[in-house]
């Protein structure tokens, strides 16, 4: 049975005592999937964080291959959205997913994380 992406960050962040849940749905007129404000697959509350008001994330969720893909379509197609989520105290955090390990050995899965902040999607905005 193959896990998506969305499956094994939820099982990720679980594990990491976070209270999340997928909020992309699916759209079946345009028959495609919608990510909140154009950039969020799983909301996430970290128990540890919210005292500092920072501990809400939206996570966007995809295969490794697929990281700068996820990542420029944030700075520039959904900047606005992103920029106002961070600045209400919302982190942006793009997981991605790959099987890894030494050649001739198992492969286990294996996740980047990139965080998004005010300045990156501020540098986006300057850069042509």
């Amino acid at each position: 049975m193959r896990i998506s992406p969305t499956q094994r960050t939820l099982a990720l962040l679980r594990s990491e005592g976070m209270l999340c849940e997928i909020v992309e749905r699916w759209n079946p007129h345009a028959r495609c999937r919608q990510d909140l404000f154009g950039f969020a697959d799983i909301i996430a509350l970290n128990p540890a964080e919210l005292c500092w008001g920072c501990g809400i994330w939206a996570i966007q969720c995809t295969s490794s291959a697929n990281m700068a893909a996820r990542i420029t379509k944030i700075k520039t197609e959904c900047r606005e959205n992103a920029m106002r989520w961070v600045i209400a105290y919302g982190r942006i955090q793009v997981i991605g997913w790959a099987k890894r390990g030494p050649r001739g050995a198992r492969k286990v899965w294996t996740c980047n994380r990139t965080l998004i902040t005010l300045e990156d999607l501020r540098d986006a905005a300057e850069t042509p």
